[in-house]
């Protein structure tokens, strides 16, 4: 099974999920079908560590931002589904 096989079967799974695909074949063509399917990064091997830790570091805060805007919504409706 190839990586962009793989993508699609994570994504049907679940498309919240963050894929970072790494590849020795690195095309743009391949980078940019990659993304339009729902990677959110392609990397090239071999694979700077440092590099890697810094994508991971950014998909980390960026999970963490939309889990506290979820739970500023829920606060916000809170008084809202109360009154109902």
């Amino acid at each position: 099974m190839s990586g962009l096989d793989m993508l699609e079967r994570i994504v049907e799974f679940d498309p919240a999920i963050d894929v970072i695909l790494m590849t020795a074949h690195y095309t743009t063509e391949t980078a940019v079908e990659a993304i339009q399917k729902g990677a959110c990064d392609y990397l090239n091997k071999p694979v700077s560590i440092p590099a890697l830790r810094g994508r991971v570091e950014k998909l980390l805060v960026d999970a963490r931002q939309r889990q506290r805007a979820l739970d500023l919504d829920k606060e916000l409706l809170e008084p809202a589904n109360s009154k109902a």
